[in-house]
């Protein structure tokens, strides 16, 4: 039976202003749907520079966090006066959201690395497209191309205004 209405025969429409904007530059199937392998258009040599500076990042994180549990193991617990109880909690707090920021980031490097050997690092997640250098070297860590990533923070922003 054939389908009547405002869009008989066609796709649906976009289901979100999001999906709007990128309807045309997907490649084919749903959003975000990225396929297998994609051909990355990346020489070896860049792809080769872009781990070894993933790696560095990762390391320095790792290092990091080890030397606050061993910080945080070393400082002494008596404290006679509040303020100064008060202020080492308060710094411990601080560092403590900054290893929990920096483990997300470690999260976004493994992967990072993974679409590195997969041969995704540098295509877009959402359009399929390819991150400009000039952004990989800003953040080794993205998956979407600028346009992309516009277009998401001012949905982000839509929503919290």
């Amino acid at each position: 039976m054939a389908r009547r209405g405002r869009h008989a025969g066609a796709a649906p429409p976009p289901a979100t202003p999001w999906e709007s904007h990128l309807a045309g530059r997907r490649l084919g199937g749903a959003a975000g749907v990225m396929p297998e392998r994609y051909p990355n258009p990346m020489d070896t040599a860049s792809l080769e520079r872009f781990k070894a500076l993933l790696l560095e990042q990762r390391e320095e994180i790792i290092g990091n966090a080890a030397i606050t549990v061993n910080d945080l193991l070393a400082q002494a617990e008596s404290f006679p006066d509040p303020a100064d109880r008060a202020t080492l909690e308060t710094d411990r707090s601080f560092t403590l959201r900054l290893r929990e920021r920096e483990r997300h980031l470690l999260n976004k490097i493994d992967s990072a690395l993974e679409r590195i050997a997969n041969g995704t690092f540098g295509i877009c997640e959402h359009c399929g497209e390819e991150i400009s250098i000039a952004r990989l070297e800003a953040r080794p860590v993205s998956t979407l191309c600028i346009t992309c990533k516009t277009a998401q923070e001012e949905m982000e922003s839509v929503g919290r205004g």
